[in-house]
């Protein structure tokens, strides 16, 4: 976002920086409740503005409907994420059952997280707090790790490339991104910390388990 840089640049001051921020995010809210259809355009809302509560505030990144209400589900909201898609405000992860080329042969119908396609619309969805804490190095936690999966997903996005992920609830193995490239599938772990990516490592092991190529 061009205008909230060089308003930092120009005040050297967040707050300010924050404040375009913010209206920025608000001309997105105007922009989903202009151009989406009647039936749409609440709902849309809605699921755009929890996607900073599914991916900051919990381990388990998976798009859950009940976050955005309660007992909610795909009949109700998933032509909302579908528009919010179509329109590039927003960008699914898909889970699939194996790494194998090619991904979209093994999505799960109905599995999926849904990312912000610019991550300053996802900083603007929290209060200045958030901010504050990423200056000062202290973010922790489902915060902290979601943050940097989040920037991740934006920089593969805007590389041009689908995003899926493998995560085995038996297993408890996950996978943070899959890509694909020149034929093969690429595997991208993400660690906010030092931690060893033990579940990348541990597949890798086991690559037959779930199809990965040999060279994994």
């Amino acid at each position: 976002m061009p205008e909230v840089v060089q308003t930092y640049e120009d005040t050297k001051d967040f707050r300010d920086a924050d404040r375009v921020q913010r209206a920025i995010l608000q001309g997105y809210l105007y922009d989903i409740a202009h151009y989406a259809t009647a039936t749409e355009k609440i709902k849309a809302e809605r699921c755009f503005l929890s996607i900073a509560g599914q991916l900051l505030g919990k381990e388990n990144h998976k798009f859950q409907y009940k976050v955005v209400e309660r007992g909610g589900k795909a009949a109700k909201f998933y032509s909302s994420i579908d528009w919010l898609t179509r329109a590039d405000i927003a960008a699914m992860s898909i889970n699939v059952t194996s790494a194998t080329y090619d991904l979209a042969d093994y999505e799960i119908e109905g599995n999926f997280r849904l990312y912000c396609t610019d991550v300053s619309l996802l900083l603007a969805m929290r209060d200045f707090s958030l901010k504050q804490a990423i200056a000062e190095g202290t973010l922790v936690g489902n915060t902290k790790g979601g943050l940097y999966e989040s920037f991740v997903a934006d920089a593969l996005l805007k590389s041009g490339h689908a995003l899926h992920f493998y995560r085995n609830e038996s297993t408890k193995r996950e996978v943070d991104f899959l890509i694909q490239a020149g034929g093969s599938v690429v595997p991208v772990e993400v660690k906010a910390g030092r931690a060893a990516a033990n579940s990348l490592k541990a597949l890798m092991r086991a690559g037959r388990e779930i199809g990965l190529p040999t060279w994994a």
